[in-house]
């Protein structure tokens, strides 16, 4: 019987230790995800300051969000169409968009609410599963150890 609780003890405690490392694990690759996203979008609203101080002003609409966005768009009456590789479910086929773009190039355009708001997201989200698992794991984890610790003092103190 105290051989059981030994080795009952010994297992809680591998799989408490392997649910912290899991837990330490995904907090720090789902955090660090989280701030490249982050870090995607400070890079973008800094190249959209320096961006915006020749751009004109349009509207767009959104014309396909297939393997990203594409926005068609008018400037100085001539059609212009614009392939984004990010995708975000708040904008769908037929929104309008405010679309920014050099008078000098109008080939040259930005949509910042489009890349702001879809970095903004997957911050969030890669964040938070960061969090949330670590924190998952990680209780988990101390309570196997905690409960791998106890079952093994109780059959040392039962020898």
């Amino acid at each position: 019987m105290d051989s059981g609780k030994k080795v009952g003890g010994i297992v809680l405690m591998f799989f408490g230790g392997l649910f912290l490392f899991l837990g330490l694990l995904f907090a720090i690759a789902f955090v660090t995800v989280g701030n490249v996203m982050g870090t995607q979008r400070e890079n973008m609203n800094q190249e959209w300051e320096s961006f915006a101080e020749y751009a004109e002003q349009t509207t767009g609409e959104i014309v396909d969000t297939n393997n990203g966005t594409t926005v068609k768009y008018y400037a100085d009456g001539a059609e212009y169409w614009e392939h984004f590789s990010v995708s975000n479910s708040a904008f769908g086929l037929g929104d309008d968009v405010a679309v920014y773009y050099d008078a000098a190039d109008p080939d040259q355009c930005m949509v910042p609410e489009l890349f702001d708001s879809t970095y903004g997201i997957l911050n969030m989200v890669f964040s938070g599963l960061g969090i949330g698992l670590g924190a998952f794991f990680g209780i988990m984890g101390l309570a196997l150890l905690i409960g791998g610790m106890v079952l093994g003092r109780k059959a040392k103190a039962a020898a």
